[in-house]
C-alpha cells in the first residue's frame, strides 16, 4: 500500500494494457501474438499509447488524455524507472498525483475498448 509500490503497479498496468491493445490490433490467435511479441516487448509505454491512439484515429495523446495527465504520466514513467532501477523514491507528496494520472489513462483506454473501468 505504499505509494511507490502503487505507482510501479499503475505504470506497469498502463504499459501492459497498452501493449496488449496494440498487439491485438495486429493479431488474434495465441500463435500470432507470440510471433509479434518481440516487436512489442521492449517498447515504452508512451510509444505504445501513441500507436494505439493513432491506429484508432483518436488524435494525439495530449488531446485525448489532457495535457496535464499526459505530462504527469511521462513523469510517472520516469519515477517508476527511478524506483525500479535505483531502489530509491521521492517524497510521498509526488506519488498521489502521478498515480491518479495513470489511473485516468488506464480508465480511458478501458472505456475505449468497451470495458468497465469503474473498479480501476
Amino acid at each position: 500500500e505504499h505509494d511507490p509500490n502503487r505507482l510501479i503497479a499503475f505504470v506497469s498496468a498502463v504499459e501492459g494494457f497498452a501493449r496488449s491493445l496494440c498487439m491485438h490490433q495486429h493479431a488474434r490467435t495465441k500463435a500470432e501474438l507470440s510471433a509479434i511479441y518481440p516487436k512489442y516487448c521492449k517498447r515504452s509505454a508512451k510509444s505504445l499509447i501513441v500507436e494505439y491512439l493513432t491506429k484508432r484515429s483518436l488524435g494525439d495523446a495530449s488531446s485525448y488524455f489532457g495535457d496535464r495527465t499526459w505530462q504527469l504520466f511521462g513523469y510517472a514513467v520516469q519515477y517508476r524507472n527511478l524506483l525500479a532501477h535505483e531502489c530509491t523514491y521521492l517524497g510521498s507528496d509526488k506519488s498521489k498525483e502521478l498515480i491518479e494520472a495513470c489511473r485516468a489513462m488506464i480508465q480511458a483506454l478501458a472505456k475505449e475498448e468497451g470495458m468497465n473501468a469503474d473498479d480501476i
